[in-house]
């Protein structure tokens, strides 16, 4: 059977390596007409973000990370501004 992906970002985790991750595989169904994944323990969560391989999920995750790091700059960049904006002591 095939089975789904999906990779999540812990945005409240950073390490040397960067932020956490993880990728969960499952088994596709569908519940009272409505797309699931079987996971671990027997789980069902919605399909949805849901990916047919690895390859997809983990895209998508590196996309987050990304957006994560696009934030991350503009935040340094206000604060050096915010610094700018101090007065120096004399």
């Amino acid at each position: 059977m095939t089975k789904l992906y999906k990779t999540t970002v812990n945005d409240f985790q950073m390490t040397e390596a960067g932020l956490g991750f993880f990728t969960q595989c499952g088994l596709p169904t569908t519940i009272d007409g409505m797309p699931s994944v079987v996971i671990a323990h027997g789980y069902i969560v919605p399909a949805q973000g849901w990916h047919a391989d690895k390859r997809g999920a983990l895209l998508e995750a590196a996309e987050i990370v990304q957006a994560h790091g696009h934030r991350l700059l503009a935040q340094a960049d206000k604060l050096r501004a915010d610094a700018d904006k101090q007065e120096v002591p004399a």
